[in-house]
């Protein structure tokens, strides 16, 4: 009976790990790593004498953190996102398409685009996450929302 009781347990505890272990988690800008300058691809030209700031965040979580995410401006590869990992870029006030795609694709894996505009002095955040269905997103998100370590404010990375 001991013995039923103790795997029925270790079934219930490893299905909870598993499920846990499938979602990403936003995370504040402040939490994350930066991206390891060799995963830097190209760095646009700013002209802009009040320029924009676009901070870029990849989830934590066990799902998808396998796989690597490049990351793109205007159909160019910026950079290359491991889990827990953010970039800062400055640009210059427009409008951007802003593209992720996971490193490895399997089947009929798509970048996926989000067009976003910046306008002059601003700091946007974007949040990049590995769905189920989906794959790989980008969608734009507010820190705020994020609860940080000892209650320091979210506010861009320098």
């Amino acid at each position: 009976m001991q013995h039923l009781v103790f795997h029925r347990t270790l079934a219930a505890l490893a299905t909870s790990v598993l499920v846990s272990g499938c979602a990403t988690e936003a995370i504040s800008p402040l939490q994350a790593r930066d991206v390891p300058k060799e995963r830097h691809h190209s760095t646009p030209t700013v002209t802009s004498k009040n320029p924009a700031r676009a901070v870029v965040v990849r989830d934590t979580g066990l799902y998808g953190s396998g796989l690597n995410v490049h990351f793109s401006i205007n159909g160019e590869r910026t950079a290359t996102f491991s889990t827990g990992e953010r970039l800062a870029v400055t640009l210059d006030p427009g409008i951007y398409i802003f593209g992720v795609l996971q490193s490895v694709t399997l089947g009929s894996v798509q970048e996926k685009n989000i067009e976003t505009r910046l306008e002059p002095g601003a700091t946007y955040y974007y949040r990049i996450m590995i769905e189920d269905q989906t794959g790989t997103s980008i969608q734009r998100y507010f820190p705020s929302a994020i609860s940080t370590h000892a209650g320091q404010s979210p506010a861009a990375p320098d």
